[in-house]
């Protein structure tokens, strides 16, 4: 399978019912360094929302086990929190 930089680029998200959402993206390195990128909060910060959106983001809850939860929060202006919750099942 051969891949060209814009497909690595590129995130996929698809609505699969009325509860569920399923992203996809393609990452040109080992599946090592995915996993920690996506169970370290540190580094999930980085990269999961580009500062370019101008709006400061906080993992305040990453627990990867079936059964824990993650929540990420981004601030707006005003003090405004958009929060993203749920749980690994």
């Amino acid at each position: 399978m051969s891949l060209n930089a814009t497909e690595f680029a590129a995130t996929k998200v698809s609505r699969t019912s009325d509860t569920e959402v399923e992203a996809t993206r393609l990452f040109d390195a080992p599946p090592h360094l995915v996993w920690r990128a996506w169970t370290t909060p540190e580094l999930f910060q980085r990269w999961w929302a580009p500062r370019s959106m101008g709006v400061p983001m906080h993992v305040r809850e990453l627990d990867v086990r079936v059964g824990g939860g993650y929540r990420i929060e981004f601030e707006a202006e005003g003090g405004q929190v958009w929060a993203f919750f749920g749980k690994y099942i």
